[in-house]
């Protein structure tokens, strides 16, 4: 063979080469994207299920671009690519912040509403009730959201679901010292006997005391809590105040490339200082 031919040839086998090497790594992107897509499909189904919506990640991400989609064209059209890619990201970031939010408060107010609870159980325990109609009894009474969960776990009793597997879905979605405490107690008492009344009865009491200590701890904590807020505000309140007095006193800070830095730095040091205050003055740590 000439020298021509044996170039063509290695030429085309180095393409031949490279294109499987492409299509490889193009299969193993896929399978990594795959991969992932089922991870964020079960975060979101689990995230779901700690609110007691029951719904496909692939339903709720739909309805999630109906509604961001729309609004990130509006903004396109109206202020330009850069705005809308912003606030599309912004969105999107925003979402796990609202999860996280939802989530405290949800757990919260169920920890607060638990003491009534497990003394209404101790109550129906009292009465002579077994366990699984102590539950029955008890749950069209109670409020709203720790009423859902009850609903829930009652149901699962009743379709043959263990009374520790129902508890512990209980406790997944509401991580709490109370709801453990109380999954202990009722799945002890069922599996080795004991007096659970007396047990439910003082589990109560120590549940509104701590509640009665963290309310204490709020209310002497509110005043510093309230300075962080001023303090983090005040600035802000401040600028927008001199740059209505007097807008061209701000230029230096908004049109030159150092004083936009100064204020980025001013901003960081403000949200740093914020958070370095809530956590000192934080009274209610998930337990």
């Amino acid at each position: 063979m000439s020298m021509n031919q044996w170039g063509i040839i290695s030429t085309l086998v180095a393409l031949a080469a490279s294109v499987s090497m492409a299509l490889t790594l193009a299969l193993l992107q896929k399978s990594r994207l795959h991969a992932l897509q089922q991870q964020v499909f079960a975060r979101t189904e689990a995230s779901l299920a700690e609110f007691l919506i029951f719904l496909p990640a692939l339903q709720f991400w739909s309805l999630i671009g109906i509604v961001i989609g729309p609004t990130a064209v509006l903004i396109l059209i109206q202020f330009g690519l850069l705005w809308a890619f912003a606030a599309t990201l912004a969105a999107f970031l925003i979402l796990p912040w609202l999860r996280r939010y939802w989530h405290g408060r949800r757990c919260t107010k169920i920890s607060r509403q638990l003491p009534d609870v497990v003394q209404a159980l101790a109550n129906a325990l009292a009465a002579g009730l077994a366990l699984a109609p102590a539950f029955e009894a008890v749950h069209p009474r109670l409020p709203e959201p720790i009423k859902q969960e009850f609903i829930l776990l009652n149901r699962r009793l009743q379709f043959g679901d263990s009374l520790s597997s129902g508890l512990q879905d209980f406790y997944r979605r509401v991580p709490r010292g109370g709801v453990y405490q109380l999954y202990l107690a009722l799945t002890l008492g069922s599996q080795h006997g004991s007096q659970q009344v007396t047990i439910l009865q003082r589990l109560a009491k120590s549940l509104r005391q701590k509640i009665y200590a963290e309310e204490r701890l709020r209310s002497l904590s509110a005043q510093a809590r309230l300075q962080g807020r001023v303090m983090l505000f005040l600035p802000v309140g401040l600028y927008i105040v001199l740059n209505w007095v007097q807008p061209t006193g701000n230029e230096l800070l908004t049109n030159t490339r150092m004083g936009q830095m100064m204020l980025f730095g001013a901003a960081l040091l403000m949200l740093l200082g914020h958070l370095v205050v809530r956590q000192l003055v934080r009274t209610t740590p998930d337990d």
